[in-house]
């Protein structure tokens, strides 16, 4: 996969997934392809659990991380933020998608992916963009794993697409820069300042 550009130049050739026995560890490693963290867990044990919601990823970003999530938020698509802060395409693609959608969606496993690399169809574009929207950001791996695709290129391909189908509402920004270390969100305002 060319770092620079995850989708390739548009092809033609419409790839055929591979069946679970085709793809190696596939049914020997189950757990490679789990829930993302925004899923419902049990809360307590017994007939008395109560699910709960966990509200988004809780993996700790750095400042990098933060900056491109802001520029992001701002409009800005990967080429630009990368070349505003200095950073190649790539490694802003993995900040926004640990910020985005935590840490399972930065699995870059070429092994897990028969079709990484390959550029992408238009088709593909756009079964990906609809598989999202009706899924949400929980579904990133899961997407990966039946469209023969690495988590981060799934990302990279929903974050950089000019469709803009990653929303990042209010409740998502709160949750992005809580996680920042040493950000000023998680400072205790005394009432009345």
């Amino acid at each position: 996969m060319n770092e620079d550009d995850p989708e390739g130049a548009e092809s033609a050739i419409v790839p055929v997934l591979p069946t679970a026995d085709e793809v190696p560890g596939a049914a020997t490693e189950p757990s490679v392809f789990t829930q993302q963290e925004n899923s419902t867990v049990a809360v307590g044990t017994g007939p008395a659990a109560r699910p709960e919601r966990r509200l988004g990823p809780s993996d700790p970003l750095d400042a990098d991380d933060l900056a491109a999530f802001e520029a992001y938020c701002d409009g800005a698509g990967i080429g630009e933020i990368a070349a505003e802060l200095g950073r190649d395409k790539s490694s802003v693609a993995r900040s926004l998608a640990l910020a985005v959608f935590g840490s399972k969606a930065v699995d870059d496993d070429a092994s897990l992916a028969p079709f990484h690399g390959l550029p992408y169809t238009p088709d593909e574009r756009d079964r990906i963009i609809a598989a999202y929207r009706s899924s949400g950001s929980d579904s990133v791996v899961g997407i990966a794993r039946d469209n023969g695709r690495t988590p981060l290129a799934i990302a990279w391909l929903l974050l950089d697409s000019p469709k803009r189908p990653v929303a990042v509402d209010k409740r998502v920004r709160k949750n992005v820069r809580r996680r920042a270390v040493g950000s000023d969100a998680n400072a205790v305002v005394p009432q009345g300042a």
